[in-house]
Formats: C-alpha cells, sequence, structure tokens
C-alpha cells in the first residue's frame, strides 16, 4: 500500500486526500443528523396525517352547510311562497305561473353551487325543475323508496350515492330531501336537492390527492356511501375490529395490524351528517416514507461528496498544472496542425513562462523564413511565366516581315503591305495587352485572328479559318495571354506542311456541363502523333512540340492540375482542346486561377 501510494502522480495524490477529507466529514454529519431528525419527523408525519382528514372532514361539512344555505334561499324567495299558497288552496291552473317564477331561485341556486346537479321540488299541483333537466315522469317521488325512508323519519335526509332516478342522465348524485318546510303540516310539499357525487368526493380529496386510495365516507355498517373504485380497503372496514374502534368516539387514529403491513388509521365524524363517518386508511411506511428520503439523502450526499472531491482535486491539479498542459496542446497544435500562429500567453513569472516565450520566439522565426521561402517561390514563378511569354513573341516575326518586305515592293499590293501592318500592329498591342498578364477571351480571340490574317496574306489559299464563339457571355471570362495563337501556329507550320491549298482551321469557344471554359483549335492538316505529343507535355525538357508545351506549362503554372488539354484525332481532323475551369456567381462568370493574377 505504501509503495503504491509513493507511485502515485502529484496530481492523484491531492485527488485521494481531498476525497478521503470530505467523505469522513460528511459521512459522520449525516449519521449524526439522521438519528436526530428521524424521531422528529416521524412524530409530525403522523400529526400531519391527522391533521390533514380533520381539514378535509371539515371542508365536507362546511360544504354540506353551504348547500343547506343555499337551498334556503330558493326556500325563502317569494316565487317559492306564492307556489305554496297556490298548493294549499289546489290552484292546479296557476302551475305555468310558478313553474316560469321559480326559474329564477332555481337558477339563482345553481349559481350559488356549482355541485347541485338537479332540483325537484313536489307539490300537490305539480312538480317543478329548472331545465334543460329532462324529467323521468314515470318515476315519481311518492312511489320511490326515497320516499318511503324519509316518511318512516320525517326529517331533513340525506340519501348516500346512487343513480338519479328522477331525471334521465342518471348520474350519481347524494340527495338532500327536505320536507315539512311550510306553515302547513298536512300540505306535502318535498324539495330533493341532487348533488354531484363525483363533484363532491373532488372536493373532498382536493388537499389529499397522494392518499385518495385510502379515503372514504363510510356509513354505521362500515359500508362506502359513495361509488370509490378507487378504494382499497373495503373489506377491511368493515371487520368488527375497525368498525368499533370507529363508532366508540367521533375522531381518533389507531393502528391496524394486516399481515407484514401497520396501517394507520384516521377517523373523523362528521358534524352535519351525524350517521356519515370520514375514515383515512394509510400505510405506516407511506405515512414516515419522509425517513426513507433522509436515508437516501445520506446516501446521495455521500455520493454527490466523492463526486465533489473528484472535482475539486480536478480543480485544484488543473490549476497548478494549467499553464504545463496548456503549453503542450500548443506544442501539438504547431506540429501536428501546422499552426504557427498559437502563442502561449501566462500572466505568472515563473520557470514555465520563460519557456513558453523562446516557445512563443521559435515559432515567430519559423513563420518569418516561411514567408520568406513563400515569396521565393512566387517571384521564381513569375520568372518562370514571363520566359515562356518572350518565347512566343518572336516565334513567326520573321516570315511577317520577310512577306511585307516583299509585297511592298510592287504597287498593287499597297493594301495588303497596308492590312498586313495594321495586323501586325494590334497583334503586338494585343500581344503586350498594357503590361498586363491577363486578358479577356474576346482579345485574345482578336489576337488569335490578327495573326491569322497575317498568316493568309503570306501563304495565299492555303487555308480558310473560322472563329466560332457559342455563349456571347464567355468573351468576358479573363484568361492568360497568348494561349490560342500557338495552337493556331502548330496547325499552320506543321498540320500544312507542304501543302499548297485546301486547309481549314476553326477555333470554337464553348462550356461545359461540368463548369469548364473549352476552346477548341481544330485543322485538317496531316495530323500527329497525339499519344506522343501527350507524352511530350509531361517532359520539362523535350524539344519536341514546343508551342503545345508552352501553353500548356503556362497553364498549369496559374490553374495547377485543373487544366487540361487533349489531343485528338479523327475523321482526318485534328484538335486540341484546353479546358479550364470556371464558376457562375450571381450571373458572373468567374474562373478558379491557381495562383495570383
Amino acid at each position: 500500500m505504501k509503495s503504491y501510494f509513493y507511485r502515485l502522480s502529484y496530481k492523484n495524490r491531492i485527488r485521494l486526500a481531498f476525497t478521503c477529507l470530505i467523505l469522513i466529514a460528511v459521512s459522520t454529519t449525516s449519521i449524526m443528523t439522521y438519528y436526530m431528525t428521524s424521531r422528529i419527523m416521524a412524530d409530525k408525519a403522523l400529526e400531519s396525517s391527522q391533521d390533514m382528514l380533520y381539514k378535509s372532514a371539515q371542508a365536507f361539512d362546511e360544504k354540506l352547510r353551504h348547500l343547506a344555505v343555499s337551498l334556503s334561499n330558493l326556500l325563502i324567495s317569494d316565487a317559492f311562497k306564492a307556489m305554496v299558497r297556490s298548493s294549499e288552496y289546489g290552484e292546479t291552473e296557476s302551475y305555468f305561473k310558478h313553474y316560469s317564477a321559480l326559474q329564477v331561485p332555481f337558477m339563482q341556486l345553481r349559481l350559488n353551487e356549482p355541485l347541485i346537479r338537479s332540483v325537484l321540488l313536489v307539490t300537490p299541483i305539480g312538480e317543478f325543475y329548472p331545465p334543460p333537466d329532462a324529467r323521468v315522469t314515470q318515476n315519481t317521488f311518492r312511489d320511490s323508496e326515497y320516499y318511503k325512508r324519509f316518511d318512516a323519519q320525517h326529517r331533513t335526509m340525506w340519501i348516500e350515492g346512487h343513480a338519479d332516478p328522477f331525471f334521465s342522465d342518471h348520474d350519481r348524485v347524494i340527495s338532500l330531501i327536505l320536507g315539512g318546510i311550510t306553515d302547513n303540516p298536512q300540505l306535502e310539499v318535498y324539495v330533493i336537492v341532487n348533488i354531484s357525487e363525483e363533484g363532491l368526493m373532488d372536493y373532498l380529496l382536493e388537499n389529499a390527492n397522494e392518499y385518495r386510495d385510502g379515503i372514504a365516507i363510510l356509513g354505521t355498517n362500515g359500508q362506502p356511501l359513495m361509488d370509490q373504485p378507487f378504494f382499497q380497503y373495503e373489506d377491511l372496514v368493515s371487520e368488527p375490529s375497525i368498525l368499533g374502534q370507529i363508532s366508540q368516539v367521533s375522531s381518533g387514529s389507531f393502528d391496524h395490524r394486516v399481515k407484514q403491513d401497520r396501517l394507520l388509521v384516521t377517523y373523523q365524524r362528521s358534524k352535519v351528517i351525524d350517521d356519515w363517518v370520514l375514515v383515512s386508511i394509510k400505510k405506516r411506511s407511506v405515512v414516515l416514507q419522509e425517513l426513507k428520503k433522509v436515508q437516501w439523502i445520506v446516501v446521495g450526499a455521500t455520493g454527490f461528496s466523492v463526486l465533489l472531491a473528484l472535482l475539486l482535486s480536478n480543480l485544484l491539479a488543473h490549476f497548478l498544472s494549467g499553464p504545463l498542459i496548456k503549453l503542450k496542446k500548443l506544442m501539438r497544435a504547431a506540429g501536428d496542425n501546422n499552426d504557427l500562429t498559437v502563442r502561449f500567453v501566462s500572466p505568472y513569472q515563473d520557470e514555465l513562462s520563460v519557456v513558453g516565450e523562446q516557445f512563443n520566439l521559435m515559432l515567430s522565426q519559423i513563420s518569418s523564413l516561411i514567408q520568406e521561402v513563400k515569396t521565393v517561390e512566387a517571384d521564381k514563378r513569375k520568372t518562370e511565366i514571363k520566359s515562356l511569354q518572350a518565347q512566343i513573341d518572336p516565334h513567326f516575326l520573321y516570315n511577317t516581315l520577310n512577306a511585307i518586305y516583299w509585297k511592298a515592293g510592287s504597287q498593287q499590293r499597297v493594301s495588303e503591305v497596308q492590312q498586313m501592318v495594321m495586323s501586325l500592329s494590334k497583334l503586338f498591342k494585343l500581344g503586350l495587352n498594357n503590361g498586363q498578364e491577363w486578358t479577356t477571351v474576346d482579345k485574345e480571340l482578336q489576337h488569335a485572328e490578327h495573326y491569322l490574317k497575317l498568316q493568309a496574306n503570306c501563304y495565299q489559299n492555303l487555308f480558310q479559318y473560322e472563329i466560332r464563339v457559342e455563349d456571347p457571355d464567355l468573351l468576358q471570362l479573363s484568361i492568360p495571354k497568348i494561349i490560342i495563337q500557338p495552337l493556331v501556329e502548330n496547325s499552320i507550320i506543321h498540320g500544312f506542311k507542304n501543302w499548297d491549298t485546301g486547309g481549314r482551321i476553326l477555333i470554337r469557344v464553348y462550356n461545359d456541363q461540368n463548369h469548364y471554359l473549352v476552346m477548341e483549335v481544330r485543322d485538317n492538316g496531316s495530323g500527329m502523333d497525339t499519344q506522343q505529343i501527350m507524352r511530350d507535355l509531361q517532359l520539362d525538357n523535350s524539344s519536341g512540340s514546343f508551342a503545345l508545351r508552352n501553353v500548356y506549362q503556362r497553364l498549369k503554372l496559374y490553374f495547377g492540375d485543373s487544366i487540361e488539354m487533349v489531343l485528338a484525332a479523327a475523321d482526318g481532323e485534328t484538335s486540341v482542346i484546353l479546358r479550364i475551369p470556371y464558376n457562375f456567381n450571381d450571373s458572373k462568370v468567374e474562373l478558379h486561377p491557381f495562383v495570383n493574377q
């Protein structure tokens, strides 16, 4: 163990020390806190359970009282009193007048107490009820079992939950029946108020949702008085051991064991309906479940402490070794990713900062050296391009000047001499291009056309030529100068060698679907060994195919490997095709050069 501890790194020793310290402190505190609070929480949980049932019983009684008060407003209304007077005198002809007048108290009754589902007023002159309730006329109140129960007791009666037999919706309701509510005890006037069973139970359980499967309203026989499918202990509450304790006093609580479970039974008798008892049955383990939460809190706190210790130890180790890790990442970025822009910055003035400053100095020197190499290479490239261009200019000058000289000796050919001098002037002007190395496709075609005119005057009847541009938008593209004229020159010198007449030259400019500018020079001359010439194009020191290799090498310096030169021979014709990449950007055509223009 000792040797293992010595083998640990400094960062891991810090992590281990913090973990052990926090574990000991938190575990000791959590265990002491648990034993101190467990007893207090147990007493509070039992007391809270009793208070919850007591408050629910109070709310239940208050709701019943409110129903009675709301009903009293109906009984003291003028419309009700007028109906009672008509009933005493048997004035059945006034039924509809009273029916209409009672709708206002009925509506007020429902507005005051939304739980009321229906109201039925039974009198000697007829039955009164508010619309739109649909009365089931075959079920009369006097023929019902509820009338028999009321007649046996002759007092206000609450009927347990049942399906409403008097109205067509047959909702489950609790009924309040009143009789003898007039000054004439012989006058049989009854009021039946049906209250929504579901609404009353929801109101009762509003503050006890988590225990609703153990709360019920029981009668004297121990049976639930409402339809409560969620109540789990219907068989249990009818046992004599439980029923006997509930019937002794108005409220209380006791423990009851069922197999392995201990149940906490809490009850509270209604102060409005003496025969009804509100009972709550819960598993004692559920009531005291907060203690389990405390246990899990202790376990969670311990686990959190381990994570916190690891986090703090990592933060401290990172704080101490952070600058070194940062320097390592910068070195890796510079070495693996060739990122020479990274720099080490540290607020400290220690030995590591000195190493970082030396690292920054080394990167700056390397960047300067690389920039110098790039500048030298760029200058070298420009020199090569100018050298290649210089080799093109004098190539055909001798033959042209010689032809002008001989034609100038004849008076009949003065106009030809003038045209040749003008073409030669424009040829040089377009070739010089004000010192710019890039020109447009339009000017390059003019340059080639003036060259063709000069050669046509030098070699009369030797060839005919045609320049064809399939898309006028291509004329505005920028390309390197003097790339078509050498191809035309190659066709005349090599293709029409030993020819006197019959030559044809076609210069065609178009674009293909792969975003390439295509320039083709085609002739019907003697042809050439296309495969050998393509091999010569790849050799810088090859002496053959000078004009083609010259153009190819120049374009390659500008566009790199994206440039294509294709030689094709078919049907007695030879074509040299140049393919240069381009792109349409916002309706403007742009080339993609390999080097800066």
